[in-house]
């Protein structure tokens, strides 16, 4: 579990600090981690209940506002992996 929560941080940290140009190549690192891996994949199915139109959310957002995160936890986790696949 060690392990998976470094390597989880790795990419997570590698996403959140990306460079222009590196965005979707680090997207994409990130989502074949979380999606390769049993435990964490495993973990997101179970949560992702709750389908999100994230085009329409993406599109009626303003530049510098920050998106509307779901209040529970099942939710948000659904929210943030459809807004990660989406991207």
């Amino acid at each position: 579990m060690k392990k998976i929560a470094r390597e989880f941080r790795m990419y997570g940290s590698r996403l959140l600090s990306t460079k222009y140009g590196n965005g979707l190549g680090d997207l994409s690192r990130f989502l074949n981690f979380i999606e390769s891996n049993d435990v964490i994949y495993k973990f997101i199915q179970e949560n992702n209940k709750e389908s999100y139109d994230i085009e329409e959310i993406c599109r009626n957002r303003g530049w510098r506002n920050k998106y509307p995160l779901p209040i529970e936890k099942n939710k948000e986790i659904a929210f943030i992996y459809q807004l990660l696949k989406y991207g």
